[in-house]
């Protein structure tokens, strides 16, 4: 399996997820951590986000997604956190962190359910080496396009972009 790469990283989300693992390690409730997006495959610049994916023990459920807000604050200085439910993922706290500004993703998710959809996470930590195991057990993929759905949809672009235009 692969591994973060602080140092090809830059400074401030590297230092991000360094702290957060810090931190969340001591939650008993917690399993792993893995790094998702553009850190994940060493791509990420300065304006990169941190997409963090942050497994717990199934049983802890209700409990870890009522706190998921307190668990934001616990790794720096929160300006502001929702959930994603307009994306189609309500385990997901979207954040604002300050000082510095970073716009940080922590998908709060039971371990079973941390295997990987689009991307390919890589663990930074992981309590007893299951995290990995439900890591292996598929590669993410992007969903191709379907061609029917854009199709359906384009004309009606067209024609908002041009009365935007207009």
């Amino acid at each position: 399996m692969d591994t973060f790469d602080y140092d090809s990283a830059p400074l401030p989300q590297a230092d991000f997820v360094s702290n957060a693992v810090r931190v969340l390690r001591k939650d008993e409730r917690l399993v792993g951590i893995a790094v998702a997006g553009s850190l994940a495959e060493s791509r990420a610049d300065e304006f990169s986000d941190v997409d963090l994916v942050i497994a717990f023990e199934p049983r802890s459920l209700e409990e870890i997604l009522g706190e998921r807000e307190v668990i934001a604050k616990s790794l720096g200085d929160l300006a502001a956190a929702f959930t994603g439910e307009h994306v189609g993922e309500p385990r997901l706290l979207i954040c604002l962190y300050d000082d510095p500004v970073l716009h940080v993703d922590l998908k709060f998710v039971p371990l079973p359910e941390a295997t990987p959809v689009v991307d390919n996470p890589v663990v930074v930590w992981d309590r007893d080496g299951r995290m990995e195991s439900v890591l292996r057990q598929r590669k993410g993929s992007y969903p191709a396009p379907d061609a029917q759905w854009l199709e359906d949809r384009f004309w009606v672009w067209v024609h908002y972009l041009a009365g935007k235009i207009a």
